[in-house]
Formats: C-alpha cells, structure tokens, sequence
C-alpha cells in the first residue's frame, strides 16, 4: 500500500519562491533524515532532487521516489523487516551496467559525464 502525501513537492515550494533560512534548514535536515533511515537499511536512493521530496500539509518532508533505488550488497540480505519493500530491476546490487545512465540528467551532479 502506498501512502498519500498531501502538499506540494520541494520544486513547487521553490517556484513559489525564496525558502527563508529556518524553513530550508528544516527541510534539508528532513531529507538528510529520511536519506539516513534508507541508507541504515541499505536502500541508496539514486535520483534525488526537489521534484521527489514533498512537505506535507503538516510541515513533514517525505523523500519520494525510490524507483532508482540501488540496494546496498552488504544489507541486502540482512532486513530483519518481513515486510522490506520489493523493488525493481535497477535496485540488485549488481543490475547497473558501466557507463548507464540513470536519474533525470538537469539533475545530476556536474562531475557525471
């Protein structure tokens, strides 16, 4: 079951414009603990950017879109939870080729070539 998120995602809240310093700390201390929990549980999240994390009404971000998630080999068999998402072809610790591309590319990083 997927959750609903009402609100508007980071890109929205940035059209709308400037974020003050408290809100962006707020919201970048968030992802970061979202980023965090996925990551002790070997999940790498593989396309991060504004468009998937989303402030609910209450104020609560959520980062969003896992579709590219890489599953980390060293955790990939040690989920103590039953009920450890299912994720697609991309997300095997040994499913990305060389030299692919993946993720929105106006998003990537400036080093990725």
């Amino acid at each position: 079951m997927l959750e609903f998120v009402d609100g508007e995602t980071l890109s929205e809240r940035i059209a709308r414009g400037s974020l003050g310093v408290d809100e962006a700390l707020d919201v970048c201390s968030q992802i970061a603990a979202g980023l965090e929990a996925a990551h002790d549980a070997g999940f790498i999240h593989r396309d991060l950017k504004p468009a998937n994390a989303k402030i609910s009404s209450g104020g609560t971000v959520k980062v969003l879109d896992f579709g590219l998630v890489r599953i980390d080999p060293a955790t990939e068999n040690s989920s103590s939870s039953p009920e450890a998402p299912t994720v697609g072809l991309s997300a095997t610790g040994t499913g990305t080729k060389s030299g692919a591309i993946l993720g929105t590319v106006r998003s990537m990083s400036p080093e990725r070539p």
